[in-house]
């Protein structure tokens, strides 16, 4: 039977195969890397919201201003001073009635806030949440305010925008993306040392190749008229022909030799003095 030949050789193949297992690895590695990045950048930002709500909350400004100790604009240019030098980008602080003090937007102080995100926090419990506002989507940390009695006076509302979180994803994200390319040229490279290595096993020769030869080896074997044994290094025999196999059967022994001792089939043979000597011995009986 004629072995088809391959349109690539096995070099290529081989090639191509690692490469594609290399790139799906990573494609993986990147996908799972990225949900976790994701995932750590917006509880990153969450935490850092958060802790600015609490210092604004336990602020002397702003207890004292929710409880009429002081003028209530002074909020205002509190946390104007707090947005100019941390990285959120608005500070509001409301009572109890949910009536802003202070606001980016100087028009919405006074204004009620609506959403329903802040729920939780106007019954003494800390939240955040992601909603869409006036200044666009953004994180939101909520704190409530206690005064010196443990009464709750009023809430903090700290605001980083999304656009802000996905910046910092994107940050993480260039670094894992050059990990992501190094790791695919090492994985071709390697995957092409490989296949050469592989090659030179097989002697250059092409799996068809190989298939034609032990074809013609297969055909010769079978079509001489003597019988021709060849043996392993534990003088186990590898190969016997048709004629071999016949002479056995003639002799009583039956079964497939392959794999067998020598010395089971053909006794005081000179091929264990072969393999020790290395030298041929011709025109034996």
């Amino acid at each position: 039977m004629r072995s088809k030949k391959s349109l690539f050789s096995l070099q290529t193949k081989i090639a191509v195969l690692a490469c594609i297992v290399v790139a799906l690895a990573l494609l993986v590695a990147d996908v799972i890397i990225n949900a976790k990045i994701s995932e750590n950048a917006q509880t990153d930002t969450s935490n850092e919201a958060i802790k600015i709500a609490r210092i604004v909350a336990d602020s002397a400004v702003v207890i004292e201003g929710l409880s009429g100790k002081r003028e209530e604009k002074q909020i205002q240019v509190f946390t104007e001073k707090t947005l100019s030098i941390s990285n959120v980008r608005f500070i509001t602080v409301m009572d109890m009635n949910r009536v802003r003090k202070s606001h980016p937007t100087a028009s919405k102080i006074g204004e009620y806030y609506q959403e329903d995100d802040a729920d939780p926090v106007f019954e003494g419990r800390e939240n955040t949440s992601i909603n869409q506002g006036s200044l666009g989507t953004s994180l939101r940390a909520f704190s409530p305010v206690f005064d010196e009695d443990g009464r709750q006076i009023g809430v903090v509302l700290v605001g980083i925008m999304v656009e802000s979180v996905q910046a910092a994803i994107n940050d993480n994200r260039a670094g894992i993306y050059i990990g992501v390319g190094v790791g695919m040229l090492v994985g071709v490279l390697g995957a092409l040392l490989l296949a050469r290595n592989i090659k030179n096993i097989l002697f250059g020769l092409e799996p068809s190749a190989i298939a034609k030869i032990f074809e013609e080896r297969s055909a010769i074997l079978q079509s001489v008229r003597e019988g021709i044994l060849a043996v392993d290094q534990d003088s186990r025999m590898t190969i016997a022909n048709e004629e071999a196999i016949r002479l056995f059967q003639q002799a009583g022994i039956e079964g497939d030799p392959i794999g067998k001792k020598v010395d089971e089939y053909v006794p005081n043979t000179r091929l264990q003095n072969i393999l020790k000597t290395g030298k041929a011995e011709l025109d034996q009986e």
